[in-house]
């Protein structure tokens, strides 16, 4: 059970992971081609650093 639990923690985090750098990267492409603005582009950024943060905190929870 317990290893189940921990299984599953790292998918999560993964995942996590995964949503965060495809955030940036979209949030980086947007910006490049002139869609959003410089403080978008940064709220964007500080969104994707949160999701980050999470994942990092779901795999020490576990």
């Amino acid at each position: 059970m317990k290893r189940m639990k921990r299984i599953t923690y790292r998918g999560l985090a993964g995942l996590l992971t995964m949503c965060s750098l495809l955030l940036l990267l979209g949030t980086v492409g947007v910006y490049e081609l002139g869609n959003i603005s410089f403080i978008w582009f940064w709220m964007g950024f500080a969104i994707s650093i949160a999701i980050a943060g999470g994942s990092v905190l779901l795999q020490l929870c576990h």
